[in-house]
């Protein structure tokens, strides 16, 4: 039977400085689980997501980059997915 796979939701707005230490100090933690990382960028207006996207194929675990508009997308609040 297959181990079950954590999930774990990193919000990103604007943190190009410290998103890289962020995610390394989340996959430093033995959680006994796979995980996965998803990071949830909210229209950052600097370099994050590209810097997650680029880094994220030197890690063994998967991450992902998802995101949302909040204040380009004058129809969704945040809080809402």
């Amino acid at each position: 039977m297959k181990k079950p796979r954590i999930t774990i939701l990193i919000p990103c707005y604007n943190e190009e400085n410290s998103i890289l230490e962020v995610i390394n100090m989340v996959k430093s933690v033995d959680l006994g689980y796979p995980k996965e990382i998803i990071v949830v960028d909210d229209g950052s207006e600097d370099s994050s997501v590209e810097k997650v996207r680029t880094q994220s194929y030197c890690y063994t675990r998967r991450i992902r980059v998802r995101g949302r508009r909040f204040k380009r997308d004058s129809n969704t609040r945040p809080g809402t997915l």
